[in-house]
């Protein structure tokens, strides 16, 4: 994922938290606090819009997020 896309960052942020949840996998303390001083970058960083990122993520499906990602990672 690109840094200039923080809409992107906060989808898969929010689908990251929701696979965790199914799994049973929490975060450890110290990555818990990096998810959530960069949760607080991206959402002062997009305001309204933050929200509305959010439930794109928590909705997308699991095929959607490894679709997303790897077209971020192809080399342009």
């Amino acid at each position: 994922l690109e840094a200039s896309d923080p809409r992107s960052a906060v989808r898969a942020l929010a689908a990251a938290r929701r696979i965790r949840a199914d799994l049973g996998a929490p975060l450890s303390k110290t990555d818990q606090e990096l998810v959530e001083t960069t949760m607080a970058a991206l959402e002062a960083s997009l305001g309204s819009s933050f929200a509305a990122a959010w439930s794109e993520g928590q909705a997308a499906s699991e095929e959607a997020l490894v679709n997303a990602t790897l077209g971020a990672l192809a080399p342009r």
